[in-house]
């Protein structure tokens, strides 16, 4: 068995979706998550946020499944929103037992100044690689391409 002896991907991986969608996912937020951690928070901890402000309160379900992360790490991530004041945990109409996490004033406000800083790097990285005018048609794609998947899926 040989190893390679040089850092480009495989000519399998080169052309593999899956791992071009990670890969530019981890270049394009590399910058912003690198601004998160400079804030003291965790990059599930912006996910959570960044649902919670698209949904509005929501159970912990519904966060794991938005925000593609394991329940242990939501919850752990909640709770240190929560010890922030930037969510809390209600009690849900329907189950009792049910907790449903929603955003506080601060939570919002901290969301909002976040989604700007967002889409600031997004469009920076875009324009540094003179790929903003083409952002539109590649979003459409993937927005077809999940859609698609989601149908068969489901």
């Amino acid at each position: 068995m040989s190893i390679a002896s040089n850092t480009e991907p495989s000519a399998f991986l080169a052309n593999y979706l899956p791992y071009l969608l990670h890969r530019a996912d981890s270049l394009i937020s590399q910058p912003f998550h690198a601004e998160l951690t400079s804030l003291g928070l965790q990059m599930s901890e912006w996910r959570v946020l960044a649902v919670l402000d698209r949904r509005g309160p929501s159970p912990i379900g519904l966060l794991t499944d938005e925000t593609m992360l394991p329940q242990p790490t939501v919850t752990h991530a909640v709770a240190r929103l929560e010890e922030r004041c930037d969510v809390t945990r209600i009690r849900s109409d329907h189950d009792r037992r049910q907790r449903i996490v929603a955003l506080t004033d601060a939570g919002v406000a901290k969301v909002m100044t976040l989604i700007t800083r967002a889409h600031e790097h997004e469009t920076a990285v875009l324009d540094a690689v003179s790929m903003h005018d083409a952002s539109g048609e590649l979003r459409r794609l993937l927005t077809e391409l999940i859609r698609r998947l989601e149908a068969s899926s489901g």
